[in-house]
């Protein structure tokens, strides 16, 4: 099962910003629609592919990236449930 992490902004710029970094550094991601079950604040959010959530962080810190919350996916009975990280 492949891991998946979906990181929300505040903003369309810093959704922006941030696809502009994840681009540079050749990361497997792709930029969609906030799912609604987890945020109204953004229309954008980022999907990262087949990394963990403290890879996420670093880059994410490092990179002064300024992201609202960071969601990992949760399959459950054909269904997924959003886990929201500390």
């Amino acid at each position: 099962m492949n891991r998946q992490i979906v990181i929300t902004f505040n903003s369309t710029h810093s959704a922006m910003a941030a696809e502009d970094i994840f681009k540079e550094l050749k990361l497997d991601f792709e930029l969609i629609p906030t799912p609604r079950e987890i945020s109204a604040e953004c229309g954008f959010a980022l999907l990262v592919r087949e990394m963990d959530i403290a890879e996420i962080f670093l880059i994410c810190n490092q990179n002064q990236i300024k992201y609202d919350n960071i969601y990992q996916i949760k399959y459950n009975d054909g269904g997924k449930e959003y886990e929201k990280s500390d």
